[in-house]
């Protein structure tokens, strides 16, 4: 077995170049050698795009000159973290981060745009900010440094001009993502959310179970689902009355429902008759109560009793758990690995420390020798892979409002590697052919818009209309390389590349052969693995 994903790639057709590949045992035995150290360039790379989704530019690495040790580029690395925490671009890497675990960001919403007074062709944005609400409250919450409990305690959500016009809610200011507050129902910060609730159904027969389950999991890593039951394979799942009274007295029901039942009556307001709009959009305090003919189960959060949402909320907070989920979910984000009980203990008191903000969590993890290690190389998500396109050749794949690259049935989300939010499933880790062929079109597309568009891609220092002399060309192939790379290209690549630029002008002129040699720079397996 080899180690390299970027061997992989280049077995998938992504680039002709060879790789070296590296044993992964020293001996070929069943032991794995220590974890090598990265280099300090390396790392910056990594934390730049895990904390804001692009690679550092050359001025960024330029601190790290010289400093060949990770000890020795320490306060240099330090800076970039605190810098890459400030950037404007960390609360959108904060919403990718997080998405996978609330998974709200689907395209089949019960309610058509139709049924609110839009048009059809105005579906894909209206489910996409559907799908946000949640996010832009927790990238709100990272980016303001306020406590994590802040997400199942605060008064307030998030909303834009969509959701302004269709939700009960208060708005603070207009345009873009503002802070807002419901109207209509108890303040238990996402737990309150319709972007949450519309993702997570409850029909006639569950009386939010599902729902409870979804609570436990993501703001617990507790998912029922995930329990050992013992079924009993004679009761009829026809018979309501008989699947009542199992869920009471059957051993193996009682497991679950003794502790999901009464959670699942704190939801009870959120209940509908119908999938219609007016019912998903409004709360029904009318019905707080119905438990009492549903589960038959009072509310309570794991024996300890309560009444409202916003009482859930304050249960969930003083959870032990909910820090440990916080810090167990962050850690396995940036590091692709379960944290073991060091690790947690750790980051947990940097986290308690820290005033339960998200940027103290991560300054911690990212000193972590498991997130430092140089052999657990990750691909690219298809979120990062759309936003370094776009900061590098100002394109974006979009069509009908939708970002192809962020969405399933729309898009190439799947097909690109990434996770699908109504599946559940995480991003691969492995490349696919499906993900090279994408890489592989995309990069296509953002060299050709980027040559079409000099002034708005910036890439360019020569006219890629007119032909150019060696030494221009040579320039801006170096350019490109450092701008891409972060470090100088080697001169057989600039004489390489020369010569596709050659090639490939006498077929179909300057501005073709620019937009090929920056599809075969942006095809680099490199660029896909960090």
């Amino acid at each position: 077995m080899v180690r390299g994903l970027a061997a992989v790639l280049v077995a998938l057709g992504c680039a002709s170049e060879s790789v070296t590949t590296v044993p992964i045992t020293a001996d070929g035995g069943d032991v794995a050698p220590a974890p090598a150290e990265m280099s300090p360039t390396a790392l910056a790379v990594r934390l730049s795009i895990d904390l804001r989704g692009v690679r550092p530019t050359p001025e960024e690495l330029l601190p790290l000159e010289g400093l060949n040790t990770l000890e020795a580029a320490d306060a240099a690395l330090q800076t970039l973290v605190d810098d890459f925490l400030r950037d404007p671009r960390f609360p959108k890497r904060v919403r990718d981060l997080w998405a996978p675990v609330f998974r709200t960001r689907v395209e089949d919403f019960p309610v058509p745009s139709t049924a609110l007074g839009l048009t059809p062709e105005e579906q894909p944005a209206l489910y996409a900010s559907i799908g946000e609400e949640p996010l832009q409250v927790v990238a709100r919450v990272a980016d303001e440094d306020l406590p994590w409990t802040e997400l199942v305690t605060g008064n307030w959500t998030m909303v834009d001009d969509t959701l302004a016009a269709h939700w009960p809610v208060e708005r603070e200011g207009s345009g873009g993502w503002t802070p807002a507050q419901y109207t209509d129902r108890p303040a238990a910060g996402l737990l309150s959310v319709n972007g949450l609730w519309w993702r997570y159904l409850s029909d006639g027969v569950s009386y939010g179970r599902g729902r409870a389950n979804a609570v436990a999991r993501i703001f617990l890593c507790a998912d029922f689902l995930d329990r050992p039951v013992d079924f009993p394979r004679e009761l009829d799942l026809t018979d309501e009355a008989a699947i009542k009274a199992a869920v009471r007295e059957n051993t193996g029901c009682v497991g679950c429902h003794s502790a999901l039942d009464p959670l699942a009556g704190y939801l009870a307001g959120l209940q509908y008759a119908d999938l219609t709009g007016p019912e998903l959009i409004a709360y029904h305090p009318e019905r707080e109560r119905e438990w009492g003919v549903t589960t038959e189960s009072h509310p309570a959060f794991y024996g300890e009793a309560g009444y409202s949402l916003a009482d859930l909320g304050r249960q969930l907070a003083a959870d032990p758990r909910y820090v440990q989920c916080a810090v167990e979910r962050s850690f396995e984000m940036l590091t692709r690995r379960k944290p073991d009980l060091w690790a947690l203990t750790r980051h947990r008191e940097a986290f308690l420390a820290g005033g339960l903000t998200l940027r103290s969590l991560l300054r911690s993890i990212v000193r972590d020798p498991a997130y430092r290690d140089a052999t657990a190389e990750r691909l690219i998500t298809p979120e990062i892979w759309g936003d370094q396109l776009e900061a590098w050749t100002g394109y974006r794949l979009v069509s009908a409002g939708a970002d192809l690259l962020g969405t399933d049935r729309t898009g190439l989300r799947s097909l690109a590697g990434g996770g699908d939010g109504r599946a559940g499933s995480n991003s691969s880790e492995v490349p696919t052919t499906t993900m090279a062929l994408v890489w592989q079109r995309t990069a296509e597309a953002a060299a050709a818009y980027a040559a079409a568009n000099p002034e708005e891609s910036g890439l360019f220092e020569v006219d890629p209309s007119v032909p150019g002399e060696p030494e221009s060309l040579g320039a801006q192939l170096r350019a490109w390389h450092l701008r891409l790379h972060g470090r100088p290209m080697a001169e057989d690549g600039v004489a390489a590349t020369s010569a596709l630029w050659d090639t490939l002008a006498a077929m179909d002129g300057p501005r073709a052969a620019w937009a090929g040699v920056l599809t075969a720079l942006l095809r680099d397996p490199e660029l896909l693995v960090y």
